[in-house]
Order: structure tokens, then C-alpha cells, then sequence
């Protein structure tokens, strides 16, 4: 290992005893100025040590056990916005934005005390102050040293503007694409999504499985609303979704057509027996939903529920017409109900053109 000596510009009145590696050879200096301006000559080693710190990409800091900056490369300085020759001397801090240096000193002084290599801020982003104000994202990497019998810290540091701005670009992106696919109010599929995802299910159905649509609307939720208020319909519409993920299958699929209307995807089911004593289990639980906040509330659920087999040709939409023509059929029998059907792709063309969607 080579012992080196980083002496802060303009600290010294002549240069500091010259330290030599393990070897014995010829001793060196780093960035040695006096306060007259006057540089001291550089030895070989040095040159090749400055320019190696010189032209990395990564901004050194090199910061005494006081806080002080006592070395500075260019790409630190470029990060940073300050001159070469201001920033030695600076204490760390004045790279800190204002509102985190009380805890940034408290963090120093606790990592002087067990230094050790590691990133800085954990899970957290860091912020740095330029010398005009600004504040920019970085990554910074801590080094305990030892130079010339004095403990500092070696500080690497990234500018990361351009990544997290990428970063801030595709999380918007990703918010406006959940937006688009997603109801706002219970933050299930919308019926955008639930098509695509009846769709995908349709096609996707292997030899032998089959598909269960079933169609789910509330019974009493209007009543709910015109005595309580629309906010307290919304929790209620909520308290639903919660109770609807509660109990379906991590592989089955909810979502929000709108209004009291939720549909259920259920993949991968036989001939529907198991998925309907899931859904008679969503109508006791919706029926026993009693209160919501600390107001009483009293609603059932209508539900129409239509199994396909696999290879039956048949759309999203049509399978959702006939679930809904279902539904409805619950109603008509005194609500509270399910109505299920196994059909087939003949059944469904023939529904659709002799029987249009009654609303």
C-alpha cells in the first residue's frame, strides 16, 4: 500500500514532511500549493496520481475528521459548480442543503467513530447543493483513510440527474398507464382491463379448463346513497372490493365495470361447480356487510355467472352481455341470488341476436 499526502491548497506555509511507501522510495505530494500561490514541483508519482483523479468520471472529495474538504478533483468541482481552488477549505456541510445538515453532522461525527466502505443514504435519495443553489440527485460512496498519521474520508460521488430524471419519466408513465387501466376509486382493473384479461383467459384456456365470468351488482346500493351521501357510498363500494379480493383466487381476476358493478374472472375451472360455492360465500359476506364507518347499511348482490369451455371461439363481450342478461335474472327472482350457466359458443350467438341486452 502507498501512503500518500493530501495537503488543502493554501494551508501551509511550506509543504508538510514528504511521506515514502513501504520501499523507501522517492517520496510525493498531491495538490501542495503554498499561500503565495507558489506550487510546489510535482514528483512523478504525484503527476501520475493527479492525473488518474483528474480524468476519472466519478467526483473525490477527499474530507478531514472536521468536516473540511481538503482535496477536490475536477469532476467534484464540475458536479458541484464551485472553483478548484474555493472548494478546499470548504466545510462538507456546504454541500449539504440547509434543512439536512443538523442530521448530516450527527451522521459524520457517528460515522467517524466506526468508519468503514459504504454507500451513503441507504434506500434513500441524496441531495447535494451546488455552489449557485441548486439541488442535485447523487450517489455518494464513503472510504475511511489513512494519510500521514490522519484519518480521513475518501467521498466518491455520481451526479444522477439524467437518471432520475429517466426514472421520474418512466414512473409518470407507468402512474398515467395504471391510470388508464385501473377504476380510481377501488384501483381494480376498469373495463378496458377486464376485457383484455377476459380476452387473454378466453384464448389462453387450455384443452379440458374452462372459463367462469361471473357478473356482480349490488342490491340496496342506491338507497345507501341517497340516505347517507355519495362519500359514504364510495367506502361502501370499497368495503366491497375488499371483501370480493378477499375471497377469490390468487390466480383469478376482479375488477370494477362502474357504478355497484364488479365482474370476476375465474380461470383454469370445470364445469363451474367449485366457482359457484365461491360466489354463494361473496353473497353471505356481502349480505352480513352491516355497517360502514358508524353508519348501518343494508345491501345484497345479484350475480349472473356464465362458464365457457375452452376452445368455444366466443368474445369477451358476448360472454359479458350473457353474464349480465344473467344477473339480471337474479334480480327478477327476488335478489339476494346467483344465476350460473355452462354454455357454448352456439348458445352464446344464438342469445346475442334473439335476445339484446335489456337495461
Amino acid at each position: 500500500m502507498v501512503a500518500l499526502s493530501f495537503v488543502s491548497a493554501g494551508s501551509l506555509s511550506r509543504p508538510q514532511s514528504p511521506l515514502r511507501d513501504k520501499q523507501n522510495n522517492k517520496p510525493f505530494f498531491i495538490g501542495i500549493s503554498e499561500p503565495r500561490g507558489r506550487q510546489e514541483m510535482l514528483s512523478a508519482h504525484d503527476s501520475v496520481i493527479r492525473a488518474i483523479l483528474e480524468v476519472t468520471p466519478v467526483g473525490m472529495l477527499l474530507v478531514d475528521a472536521h468536516g473540511q474538504v481538503v482535496f477536490c478533483n475536477n469532476r467534484a468541482c464540475t458536479i458541484l459548480a464551485w472553483d478548484g481552488n474555493d472548494l478546499p477549505g470548504q466545510h462538507i456541510n456546504a454541500l449539504i442543503p440547509d434543512r439536512y445538515r443538523s442530521a448530516h453532522e450527527v451522521s459524520r461525527k457517528g460515522y467517524n467513530k466506526q468508519p468503514e466502505a459504504r454507500s451513503m443514504g441507504g434506500n434513500r435519495d441524496l441531495l447535494a447543493l451546488t455552489k449557485d443553489g441548486r439541488e442535485i440527485p447523487v450517489e455518494v460512496g464513503l472510504s475511511p483513510v489513512s494519510l500521514g498519521g490522519n484519518n480521513y474520508v475518501l467521498v466518491s460521488m455520481l451526479d444522477i440527474s439524467d437518471r432520475k430524471r429517466a426514472e421520474d419519466l418512466e414512473a409518470a408513465n407507468s402512474r398515467l398507464a395504471h391510470m388508464a387501466t385501473h377504476d380510481p376509486l377501488t384501483d381494480l382493473p376498469n373495463r378496458a382491463q377486464l376485457l383484455s384479461i377476459l380476452d387473454d383467459a378466453l384464448t389462453t384456456a387450455s384443452d379440458g379448463n374452462a372459463v367462469t365470468l361471473a357478473f356482480v351488482d349490488l342490491d340496496g346500493f342506491k338507497a345507501v346513497n341517497d340516505q347517507h351521501g355519495h362519500d359514504l357510498g364510495d367506502k361502501l363500494l370499497k368495503a366491497v372490493a375488499d371483501i370480493l379480493r378477499s375471497l377469490i383466487r390468487r390466480s383469478d381476476f376482479l375488477g370494477r365495470l362502474g357504478g355497484d358493478e364488479f365482474l370476476l374472472v375465474f380461470r383454469g375451472t370445470d364445469a363451474g361447480h367449485g366457482i359457484q360455492k365461491t360466489l354463494k360465500g361473496i353473497l353471505r359476506a356481502i349480505k352480513h356487510l352491516r355497517h360502514v364507518e358508524d353508519k348501518e347499511v343494508s345491501i345484497t348482490a345479484s350475480i349472473g355467472a356464465v362458464t365457457c369451455s375452452a376452445g368455444a371461439n366466443i368474445s369477451a363481450e358476448v360472454l359479458i352481455k350473457h353474464a349480465d342478461q344473467l344477473m339480471y335474472q337474479a334480480k327478477h327472482q327476488g335478489k339476494n341470488r346467483l344465476v350460473a350457466e355452462h354454455i357454448s359458443a352456439e348458445s352464446i350467438e344464438l342469445t346475442k341476436t334473439q335476445r339484446p341486452l335489456a337495461r
